[in-house]
């Protein structure tokens, strides 16, 4: 089909038009690579630029006795000499918006373009020309006309006149002008450090060096670079073909370069570390996957872009001990995988068990096997041939010693944990890693622990030398605590961790980039930690929330408060120097995680005794969602902005047909920066695999906004959530819905004098909620949560009033 619009072209006039033409395509079709030339030599044609011209798709009809020509507004044209086609034909030449990826080093330069014939073949040259972009200097680039072959882009020969690329084409092709910038090179490399036994990340390093000859392009007095930590399992066809499939990116890091104006020409060094969890790859246990890292450099018209060295690793899953059972992370597509537990008895095998759940109960095994020495690994069938594919927990069941046992009584048994230093494979089979991470909120991994007796108690005791890993977000990456619950008298330690800053001041106290502060407090205390950097001054809060008698601290937290049913979820509690501890009644120890599948909506509740016989709850509700359709998480950073502020858009969806952001296609797991405008929204819209289409919608301020009296707009993490119950401020009895307690209060906005609240108690009532996906609404809310919220306050209560603009969204997922 001809489409846009067809015109008929005029034959030349002049027969030295004609012998010019002859002569440029003799020296394309002789030429190398592009050279930059001052001036264009004679007989050159003129380039193109006339208003005239479709701006993106033009099709005209061509004779080939007489030839013609097609031309786009931009510059881009095609001309076709007489004799050049077989028969008359339509010829399109189009700006094509979905091509395949440019491989890197190189940089696409202007647009990619289509040239198509319908009625005819070509059986002579076109001559084909491209725009280079005016902010390119021919001098500072390698430039080349390319041709996708249907493989790969391939480079043509080409000449560089008249601010364009000249180049001869024998067939229609989609064709572009690429290139990179030669005035700055870098280099890369990516390192695995080992680490410690049975933790949850694996910490991947890149270090480099930047080097310019001159001064880039700046943003402000920096240079913005990303990197992009790549998962490549094609043998590295990925990193050419750019097919998401093959060349998975797992995750991305921004940076900013400062270069010195003083200097011309220097180098940067830089690093990074990337902290992967494994059982997040979909890769099976036991067979090895690859990383590299791309460094792309925003410092010219053709970005600078490397690639790190390569690393090779075999999928290994941490296992650990919490509570009376070990636990195994749950993997991506695990059905496919077969995997089992190996439990060795001194030394010897004593059962091979299929793990098909998450945890393997202890409590069965010591009752079964009686006294002696366990060692615990996970192994998979990797082609038939079961491997080691953990580290390895060790468990000693054995008699307490007594000095003069009574008569009529039999010492009692204990049981000691003691992970194993590293697990030796099999033969032929993976080395396990055992990487690092920090402790997490409710305390941290002791190193020097070998073995540890419990508490005396004539029943068995199970202790384990690692804690439950607290769910963490963004900040507590940077700013955390070993505990944020503690007894009266107690202490805890506090730690932070920043880079590509000038100077870091806890409590207004400067510090260095990495450090420590034990603290002592003797009520609930907010602790800041600031930080000055080219993008401007920070503050991180975190609260200690200290008991009083009567009141025994507690963290109680689920991975996940929303699920399908069918899915499961872990809950995850500590608490220390109490009586008793019961969840739904049963008792449990006091550091510990359950994993629950649900199959409605259902509420856990902790219930702690503190020696006095004081008891204290708190209640997790996991909701279940009865449908298959696919849970959608969809956030910001931030919600209410400065005006032409950037924030960052996130989205994680699984298991669907299709994703688009306003319209246009995403990948399932993505995120983008956008710089919103007052009052305007970004959908995401998901359409299923039964073609069912979902959407979300966020909305955004820009500007100062108009806030009623007493409103405020502020960040803070959710830390508990009360409910059913009644929210309303002013005439209580009426308003049923639930309380969030929120903390480590970031205030954006506020229209209430003097107002410096440290921790509110946000109400959410029940007919928001029941508005569903129409209210500016993220449902349930789950603590420990990131979130941002527009409420009235007074002091330091607050509610959502829908009438006056109210939000409450999430900021993580």
């Amino acid at each position: 089909m001809i489409s846009n619009m067809t015109r008929l072209w005029r034959p030349a006039k002049s027969f030295w038009r004609i012998c010019a033409l002859g002569l440029l395509l003799l020296l394309v079709a002789c030429g190398g690579r592009p050279t930059a030339t001052p001036a264009p030599a004679a007989g050159l044609v003129a380039p193109i630029d006339s208003a005239e011209f479709p701006d993106a798709n033009s099709t005209i009809l061509i004779e080939p006795e007489t030839g013609g020509a097609i031309r786009l507004r931009g510059g881009a044209g095609v001309t076709l000499p007489p004799q050049a086609l077989s028969q008359k034909a339509a010829v399109t030449l189009r700006i094509e918006n979905s091509f395949p990826a440019v491989p890197i080093p190189r940089s696409l330069l202007g647009n990619v373009y289509e040239l198509a014939l319908e009625g005819g073949e070509l059986t002579g040259l076109a001559l084909v020309r491209l725009p280079i972009p005016p902010e390119v200097n021919v001098g500072e680039y390698d430039l080349a006309p390319y041709r996708w072959n249907g493989s790969t882009w391939e480079r043509m020969n080409g000449r560089v006149a008249n601010g364009e690329v000249q180049m001869g084409l024998s067939a229609p092709a989609l064709i572009s002008l690429q290139g990179q910038w030669n005035l700055a090179d870098a280099s890369l490399t990516l390192v695995r450090v080992e680490g410690v036994q049975g933790a949850l990340a694996l910490p991947l390093t890149v270090a480099g060096q930047y080097r310019y000859s001159t001064l880039p392009m700046l943003s402000g007095d920096v240079v913005p670079a990303t990197l992009k930590l790549k998962q490549d399992t094609s043998g590295g066809a990925g990193r050419v073909a750019g097919n998401e499939a093959l060349d998975k990116t797992l995750d991305e890091a921004v940076m900013w370069f400062k270069p010195d104006p003083a200097m011309s020409q220097a180098r940067i060094e830089f690093s990074h570390v990337f902290e992967l969890d494994p059982a997040q790859l979909d890769v099976a246990p036991g067979t090895t996957t690859r990383f590299y890292v791309v460094l792309v450099v925003e410092d010219s018209a053709a970005p600078t872009r490397r690639l790190s060295t390569g690393i090779e690793y075999a999928q290994v899953l941490p296992i650990r001990i919490v509570g009376r059972e070990v636990v195994r992370p749950r993997l991506i597509g695990e059905e496919r995988y077969s995997l089992r537990w190996h439990v060795r008895l001194n030394g010897q095998t004593f059962t091979q068990a299929p793990a098909t759940g998450t945890a393997l109960d202890i409590d069965g095994l010591l009752a079964q096997g009686g006294l002696g020495a366990y060692r615990i690994t996970l192994e998979a069938n990797v082609d038939g041939t079961w491997l080691a594919v953990s580290n390895e927990v060790g468990i000693q069941l054995a008699l307490r010693p007594t000095s003069m046992p009574e008569p009529g009584t039999e010492p009692p048994l204990v049981a000691l944990v003691s992970p194993t230093p590293e697990l030796t494979p099999s033969p032929g089979g993976p080395r396990p890693v055992v990487p690092t991470r920090r402790p997490g909120p409710s305390g941290g991994v002791n190193p020097g622990a070998g073995e540890f007796e419990p508490t005396p108690t004539p029943t068995v005791a199970l202790l384990s030398t690692a804690t439950p890993t607290a769910t963490r977000f963004g900040d507590a990456s940077i700013f955390w605590a070993d505990s944020y619950a503690l007894n009266p008298d107690a202490c805890t330690t506090i730690h932070w961790q920043v880079e590509n800053v000038t100077a870091v001041y806890f409590e207004n106290a400067p510090v260095t980039g990495s450090g420590t502060q034990t603290v002592c407090p003797s009520q609930t205390t907010i602790y800041r930690l600031r930080t000055e950097s080219a993008e401007g001054t920070r503050e991180r809060t975190l609260t200690i929330t200290v008991g009083t008698a009567g009141e025994t601290p507690l963290v109680f937290v689920a991975d996940s408060y929303q699920i399908v049913k069918g899915q499961c979820t872990d809950l995850r509690w500590s608490v220390t120097n109490v009586a008793a501890v019961r969840l739904n009644g049963n008792g449990v120890a006091g550091e510990a995680s359950l994993n629950v599948c649900p199959e409605v909506t259902t509420d856990y509740v902790l219930q702690v005794q503190a020696t006095d016989g004081t008891l204290t709850s708190r209640k997790v509700t996991i909701n279940v969602s009865l449908t298959d359709k696919p849970l959608i998480r969809f956030w910001a950073d931030r919600y209410a902005l400065a005006a032409n502020t950037a924030t960052m858009l996130h989205w994680q969806v699984e298991n669907v047909q299709s994703v688009t952001l306003d319209g246009q296609g995403v990948n399932g797991i993505g995120q983008a920066e956008i710089t919103p405008g007052n009052g305007q929204f970004y959908l995401l819209s998901v359409t299923t695999t039964e073609g069912e289409v979902l959407v979300r919608q966020l909305n955004f301020t820009s500007g100062t906004p108009d806030l009623t009296p007493n409103q405020i707009i502020a960040q803070g993490v959710v830390r508990n959530v009360e409910g059913p119950l009644d929210v309303d401020l002013i005439n209580p009895g009426d308003q049923p819905g639930y309380r969030l307690t929120i903390d480590s209060l970031a205030v954006l906005f506020s229209n209430v004098a003097g107002w410096n609240q440290a921790m509110v108690r946000l109400g959410v009532p029940q007919s928001m909620i029941d508005q569903g996906d129409a209210a500016s609404l993220h449902w349930p809310v789950g603590a420990p949560q990131p979130v941002e919220f527009r409420a009235v306050c007074q002091a330091n209560e607050c509610m959502l009033v829908p009438a006056e603009g109210a939000y409450l969204y999430l900021r993580g997922p």
